[in-house]
C-alpha cells in the first residue's frame, strides 16, 4: 500500500507541475481518492466545500 501511495503522491504534484509549466496557471495539487476503500473521501468533500460559492448566481431570463 504504501509504495501505491508514493506513486499516487508523485504523479499528484507531477500534475500540478506540469500544468504550471503548460499553462502558468497554479493549481492546488491534485487528490486521489477511493470511494471503494473509502481512502482520501473526506479530503475530496473538503474539497468540495471549500471552492463552492459562497452567494447565489444571479439568473437573468430573457
Amino acid at each position: 500500500m504504501s509504495k501505491l501511495k508514493s506513486f499516487l503522491e508523485e504523479q499528484s504534484t507531477s500534475i500540478q507541475r506540469r500544468v504550471k509549466e503548460a499553462t502558468g496557471v497554479d493549481i492546488i495539487r491534485p487528490i486521489y481518492y477511493s470511494a471503494e476503500y473509502d481512502y482520501n473521501i473526506d479530503k475530496l468533500l473538503d474539497l468540495f466545500i471549500d471552492n463552492m460559492p459562497t452567494a447565489k448566481r444571479n439568473i437573468v431570463v430573457s
